[in-house]
Order: C-alpha cells, then structure tokens, then sequence
C-alpha cells in the first residue's frame, strides 16, 4: 500500500460510523477517509475502539455474499481485499476500509 492508517475514530459525519486519518508514506500528506454506513450491521467490527460491536451480525453467508456483490465476485475476505487494493492502485478507499475493519 502507497498509505497508512493513522487513526481511525468516531465520524463526525451524521450517516458514517467511522473516519480514518490516512498518511501517504512518499509525501507525508494526510486526508480523512469516512467509512461503514450507519445503521447498517456489519461481519465484525475489528477497529480498535470497536464503537460498533453490538451491530455485528457474524453470519458467515451474509459475509460472503457481501464480498461478492460487492468485490466482482471474490467471495473471500482476503481476495476481496487484494482486488480492492489492486483496483484503488495501491490507496485506501472507504470501501477497502470496509472490507478490511468491518467485513
């Protein structure tokens, strides 16, 4: 990856569960990312501060079905996430952060 997650915390925006502050390694420069539609379940939350438990659902098909609707058919987490990666070219996206923290 051309980035790194800083931080992720609380969005501040009313409809996203989370904001990520994201630091390009080559220039140094930042940018925040929202991510994780509110009022939405996900797999299972996995940020550190975890705010969002009580809305995972952990059904393994629901998860694989979320992948491949939403990752042109990858029905794992890892291939989901490799093709996401592939297709940003190399930068976070809100839903490679996704894939990766909720999913």
């Amino acid at each position: 990856m051309k980035e790194t997650v800083l931080q992720i915390t609380k969005s501040d925006k009313k409809n996203k569960k989370y904001k990520a502050l994201i630091q390009n390694k080559m220039t140094k420069r930042s940018r925040v990312l929202h991510f994780g539609g509110l009022g939405y379940q996900q797999y299972k939350d996995s940020t550190k501060i975890g705010i969002y438990k009580g809305s995972d659902h952990g059904d393994k098909k629901r998860r694989m079905n979320y992948f491949t609707r939403h990752s042109k058919g990858n029905k794992t987490k890892r291939k989901a996430v490799e093709y996401e990666k592939v297709k940003s070219g190399g930068y976070y996206t809100p839903k490679l952060l996704s894939h990766i923290y909720l999913w």
